[in-house]
C-alpha cells in the first residue's frame, strides 16, 4: 500500500518537562522558581517573552547548597551563558538547563539582584544520595 500522512505543523515538539523522571537528571540546581508576573516585568523593564524567574525556594542541606552556586532567594534569572531562554515555567527551565549543561561544566547565570543585573557561576553538579 502507498499513501500520505498529513501531520499538524509542529507535530515533532513535545515539552519533556512534565516528566515525573525530568527531576532526577543530572545537573541539578538546588532552587524552585516562579514566574514574574506581566506587571512586575513591566516594572523592571523586562520582556514579557524572555526568561524571568524569581527564586522562591531554595532547597536545605548542604548538598544542594553545593548545586546552586550564590544564588539566592528573591533572585530574578534572565539568562545562562549569555542565551536568554524564552519565557518559560520553573518545571521547563530545569528540562531547559539540564538539555544544555553537563555535570562537571560551570553555568553562567545572569540574575537581577536589587535591581542590578549581575552575573553568578552556578557549578552543575549532580546531588549525593547522603550528606557525606
Amino acid at each position: 500500500l502507498r499513501g500520505e500522512t498529513r501531520l499538524p505543523k509542529g507535530w515533532q515538539e513535545y515539552d519533556i518537562s512534565d516528566r515525573p523522571s525530568q527531576g532526577a537528571v543530572p545537573p541539578i540546581l538546588g532552587i524552585w522558581e516562579e514566574r514574574v508576573p506581566p506587571e512586575r516585568r513591566k516594572a523592571l523593564g523586562l520582556r514579557d517573552d524572555r526568561l524571568a524567574l524569581r527564586v522562591s525556594f531554595l532547597f536545605p542541606e548542604q548538598k544542594w547548597a553545593a548545586t546552586r552556586g550564590d544564588l539566592r532567594l528573591d533572585d530574578i534569572l534572565l539568562e545562562v551563558d549569555g542565551e536568554a531562554p524564552p519565557d518559560l515555567t520553573a518545571r521547563q527551565f530545569h528540562t531547559w538547563f539540564r538539555m544544555r549543561k553537563e555535570v562537571g561544566q560551570t553555568a553562567r547565570i545572569t540574575i537581577l539582584r536589587g535591581g542590578r543585573k549581575i552575573v553568578v557561576s552556578v557549578p552543575c553538579a549532580d546531588v549525593p544520595d547522603t550528606d557525606e
